[in-house]
């Protein structure tokens, strides 16, 4: 792998890496606004986990669908990835399985291929 590839690579990983990072904020809900009071105060801790895990299902499903599409315009070209000048292959940096792949295996705590 060229200086280059390995930027982007690097570039690339620590993108993907950084989504999976934000995307698990702390596991337990709380009562921020009137409305989350209101929808808390009347769960028991195990409701409040339940829902706190499908809430948390959620928002990886929606980044997931964000991260398809993204893989899909770079697939048919209308759209390219870039690290400061160069461009990214995808493919050829992560698994081959695009953005929301990627996305799923580091959720699912799979290592990075090696270079």
């Amino acid at each position: 792998m060229s200086d280059e590839q390995a930027s982007a690579a690097r570039a690339y990983r620590g993108f993907i890496d950084r989504v999976v990072l934000e995307v698990r904020p702390a596991a337990a809900l709380s009562a921020t606004d009137a409305n989350a009071e209101r929808v808390l105060s009347g769960l028991d801790a195990d409701g409040r986990s339940a829902l706190a895990a499908v809430l948390q299902a959620t928002r990886d499903s929606a980044i997931h669908d964000v991260l398809a599409e993204l893989s899909w315009q770079l697939d048919t070209g209308r759209l390219e990835l870039h690290s400061g000048v160069a461009a990214i292959d995808v493919d050829e940096v992560g698994s081959g399985m695009g953005l929301h792949g990627d996305f799923v295996g580091r959720l699912d705590g799979w290592q990075w291929p090696a270079d």
